[in-house]
């Protein structure tokens, strides 16, 4: 049993992926972005004022027309409002790999949302993009992004020890990885 069949219909009923509309996505962009416990793995701080909010959504943009990086909302299909968002950056066309990245708002989370937009996000990227790994730099305190991953089907490839500078701390990185024969293997043919 692959877990395309286990997640079954809910695949097509809870979310579907958008690219960002910054009008719309704003406000609720920013309340995940202000967050402080939100940010606290994520790597950046959590920003104060909403034209910090409007400057990394245009990033975001840009990034992507330069093909650096992909950006999604993930949205509820029924409301279209705006849940979180899934990407990729520091895209390797060389070495045919990305980081990726999946943040929701906090009331989004452990509804099992990740691992649905993970599933359309991935299926899209491996089918319309030359990439063959994605792999994901996880602040090692972060538990519930190291349920979610291998919950989607990333493997654990390893600890970078003292890896980033934060807040006055070094910490750990989690390291893991999801290849593009895995993906299909977990979620079903092309």
């Amino acid at each position: 049993m692959n877990l395309k069949s286990v997640l079954g219909n809910r695949m097509k009923t809870d979310v579907y992926l958008r690219k960002f509309d910054i009008e719309k996505d704003l406000h609720l962009f920013h309340k995940l972005h202000s967050d402080s416990i939100s940010m606290l793995f994520y790597g950046m701080s959590e920003f104060n004022a909403l034209d910090e909010s409007r400057k990394l959504m245009n990033d975001y943009i840009k990034s992507e027309l330069n093909s650096k990086s992909i950006h999604r909302v993930i949205s509820n299909i029924d409301s279209n409002e705006y849940l979180g968002e899934i990407g990729l950056f520091n895209i390797n066309n060389i070495h045919h790999r990305a980081n990726a990245y999946c943040i929701l708002l906090p009331e989004s989370r452990k509804k099992g949302l990740s691992i649905v937009a993970s599933s359309l996000f991935y299926k899209e990227i491996f089918t319309k993009l030359h990439l063959n790994r994605i792999q994901a730099l996880v602040d090692s305190r972060n538990i519930d992004a190291t349920k979610s991953l291998i919950g989607i089907g990333f493997n654990y490839e390893g600890k970078l020890v003292e890896y980033e500078y934060y807040n006055g701390e070094y910490i750990d990185i989690e390291v893991f990885a999801l290849t593009k024969k895995h993906f299909f293997e977990l979620y079903g043919d092309k």
